[in-house]
């Protein structure tokens, strides 16, 4: 199939990428098979294909975050979805296929949170005219062009977005730059955010937001602060999300002490008819850590080549 991969049709491919890897996910079929295909995609392949490897490589990349294959997973990513964005541009262009715009904002989404250079600098551009003009970023692609320049934030970058959050007035606006303020890779700017949890500059209903943004990047720190400051944090949820929503930030974690610290809060804190949200958490951990140790040899391969 790979050899011919080129003279199939679009529905093929597309079911030869999506079984491919889930097979591999499964144990079924080797890693390889689906990294062959990878390198058989044409580079004038259809945007639903761009758009299903562009999931796949991040599910990858999630799979081994913190860990030595994700930096490597990255690069292949930018090198390989870099000049797919260069083609369709930054810009939407009269009469274009809608599968290409959806495809634009993916590609922005994904190759930012790679840390695409190029990305990241049109990010910064556009996130400069937001103080004077407030839809100087295309409305096609305003979400993951903040979520760029968030995500690679420097202490200057995430000042900006904190004056940009003061200064909304739109309340829907302002939610997004709490989350926002959340999703810096940079550990001390995740503390920073959940050191805003403490101060009046959110209100109850903000903090829970920029606590699960914390833990979208940073699984252990979110849970750390949250156990750290249960009474806070409890006080600020409805009571029916209470149960699962300290446990639910640790869900995320690739730290092998991850497991033990979510029963350790459960058995302390939570009745035992209210530990579903920490049975969740486990089985979540559970089952991304038996996909990614069961493709770490094919994925190891594959990004040395």
């Amino acid at each position: 199939i790979v050899a011919n991969y080129g003279r199939l049709a679009v529905a093929d491919r597309l079911g030869t990428l999506g079984d491919d890897f889930a097979l591999a996910r499964s144990g079924d079929q080797d890693f390889a098979a689906w990294a062959s295909t990878f390198a058989a995609i044409p580079d004038d392949a259809n945007p639903l294909e761009w758009s299903l490897i562009s999931g796949e490589l991040g599910s990858l990349s999630g799979l081994y975050a913190d860990t030595p294959l994700q930096p490597q997973i990255k690069a292949l990513t930018i090198n390989r979805l870099g000049p797919v964005l260069a083609r369709i541009g930054y810009e939407q262009k009269a009469g274009e296929s809608p599968l290409v715009t959806n495809l634009r904002e993916d590609l922005v989404g994904r190759l930012g949170a790679a840390g695409d250079p190029e990305v990241l600098r049109r990010a910064r551009d556009w996130v400069a005219k937001l103080k004077t003009d407030s839809a100087a970023i295309p409305p096609a692609i305003r979400g993951p062009m903040l979520g760029t320049f968030a995500a690679n934030a420097t202490p200057a970058d995430w000042d900006q977005l904190l004056a940009l959050f003061k200064a909304e007035t739109n309340p829907v606006v302002k939610n997004e730059y709490v989350r926002l303020l959340g999703q810096a890779k940079d550990p001390v700017l995740a503390q920073k955010a959940l050191d805003l949890v403490k101060t009046d500059v959110l209100t109850a209903q903000q903090k829970p937001t920029i606590l699960r943004a914390v833990a979208g990047g940073h699984p252990d720190l979110a849970f750390d602060y949250a156990v750290a400051n249960a009474a806070l944090v409890n006080g600020v949820l409805e009571a029916s999300t209470r149960a699962g929503f300290i446990v639910g930030l640790g869900a995320g974690s690739n730290d092998p002490a991850m497991p033990g610290k979510i029963n350790a809060y459960a058995e302390k804190n939570l009745p035992v008819g209210s530990r579903g949200g920490a049975k969740r958490a486990l089985a979540t951990i559970a089952v991304r850590k038996a996909v990614a140790d069961r493709l770490r040899t094919g994925v190891t391969a594959w990004v040395a080549k």
